[in-house]
């Protein structure tokens, strides 16, 4: 099971680099970005299902709420990006995609960090 998480550390920070890295042109970026995004967002809402599970956030709770409407605006914002990109209007997009990243960024670890093991 070590190597599954080793992996899923990388895939943590392959996701983080596409997300942060200054890139050239952005609209160029902007695909690999959207998928990202969406890929980070999903990871999220399965960490607050674990962290729901784990005891460390009670659901019903004000906690809960903040992060589901939360994560409620970076669907609406991933969407609205990813119909603007097929439209063929690029600046809306990345525009979208710009508040999901920030809302995104605003959400704090809930769970703590396993000090080693399983």
């Amino acid at each position: 099971m070590k190597k599954h998480r080793f992996f899923g550390l990388l895939l943590c920070i392959g996701l983080l680099v596409a997300c942060a890295a200054p890139g050239g042109v952005p609209t160029r970026d902007l695909p690999a970005r959207l998928a990202a995004a969406n890929l980070l967002a999903g990871s999220l809402a399965a960490g607050l299902t674990q962290a729901t599970a784990a005891g460390r956030v009670v659901p019903e709770s004000g906690t809960a709420v903040a992060i589901l409407v939360t994560l409620s605006a970076v669907e609406l914002a991933l969407d609205g990006a990813g119909d603007a990109w097929r439209a063929g209007l690029p600046a809306l997009a990345e525009s979208n995609l710009d508040a999901a990243e920030r809302q995104m960024s605003g959400l704090q670890p809930l769970l703590p960090i396993s000090a080693g093991g399983e």
